[in-house]
């Protein structure tokens, strides 16, 4: 028992002989110690700084609230699924318009990204890609987030549609994403919206009570072919 109350009694009198300032320093970074290990236990898987190896959950700043946590392994994993053509350019596809997709995946859709967090976005983006690609792909990033904001409620029916209800709300979302992306649109959506396409001529030609069952399948016939040449022009 005297072995290990000397040292209490030691640390006790050197603690004491620290100056004011020293003292209040020490309790501020206990008090910051308590407060990362508070939030570890409350479920917030938090890495502070930027991930230099391996793959790191969340890099935020202490003070965004837990949705906008940005998640740098989705994020990696996102960006995996690019392609670069010659001279480091992105190559804009479905598989870019997939990777802007999965890259806010943990994020609600419904409300706009803080701008702390829009720029932990810049930051983890251009170091994570070569030039211009990591600037290509951040302006395209935030066009995104901006887009999918506005098509919230256009993305997904809540209730069931009628035909012309669901063609009315896909030519609402193709005006959306023309809006959003002028020259990028037919690259990044096209195949998607191509097989919309061909999904709501089916559900006509079924639901078309004047067509004879031979009639319906050589439009199916019809419909399919027109499918597979348009599917043919996309990568």
């Amino acid at each position: 028992m005297r072995e290990t109350a000397t040292p209490a009694r030691t640390m006790k009198k050197t603690h004491d002989r620290l100056a004011p300032e020293t003292q209040l320093l020490v309790q501020r970074i206990a008090v910051a110690v308590f407060l990362a290990l508070a939030a570890v236990f409350a479920g917030l898987d938090y890495e502070q700084g930027t991930r230099e190896a391996g793959r790191g959950e969340f890099v935020a700043p202490p003070q965004l609230r837990p949705a906008e946590l940005v998640n740098s392994a989705e994020l990696e994993r996102a960006l995996e699924r690019l392609m670069l053509a010659d001279g480091g350019r992105l190559v804009v596809d479905s598989a870019l318009e997939a990777a802007l997709s999965r890259s806010l995946a943990h994020v609600p859709a419904d409300r706009p990204l803080a701008s702390e967090t829009m720029e932990r976005y810049r930051l983890l983006i251009e170091k994570s890609l070569p030039e211009p690609a990591g600037r290509e792909f951040f302006s395209l990033f935030a066009r995104y987030a901006a887009y999918r904001l506005a098509a919230n409620d256009l993305l997904f029916a809540l209730e069931p549609e009628t035909l012309e209800q669901e063609v009315e709300r896909w030519s609402r979302l193709r005006a959306l994403r023309r809006e959003h992306f002028p020259l990028e649109a037919d690259a990044l959506f096209g195949k998607e919206e191509t097989l919309a396409e061909y999904t709501l001529t089916l559900r006509r030609i079924e639901g078309d009570a004047t067509l004879t069952e031979a009639q319906k399948t050589s439009e199916r016939e019809r419909v399919q072919a027109e499918l597979d040449s348009k599917m043919a022009r996309f990568p």
